[in-house]
């Protein structure tokens, strides 16, 4: 990132635990592999939101699958 021109810099998403997931910017989101340090775009028609889920793997498939029941989220 250009840090010499701010609207460049995009607004991090961090987990629970303060680790860097992801930076956000505009339709975009940027994602830096932690094995080989690339760059992956995603890019989006417009993000809505991002929420935080502190859920276990079975969990993150019921989520995913739209049958996880509301308030079951660690």
């Amino acid at each position: 990132m250009n840090r010499s021109n701010p609207g460049l810099i995009g607004e991090p998403v961090r987990c629970t635990c303060n680790k860097l997931l992801m930076t956000v910017f505009d339709d975009k989101i940027i994602v830096k592999c932690s094995r080989c340090k690339r760059f992956m775009v995603l890019e989006t028609k417009g993000i809505i939101s991002i929420q935080i889920h502190d859920l276990d793997e079975e969990e993150l498939e019921q989520l995913l699958r739209g049958t996880l029941p509301p308030g079951e989220e660690n």
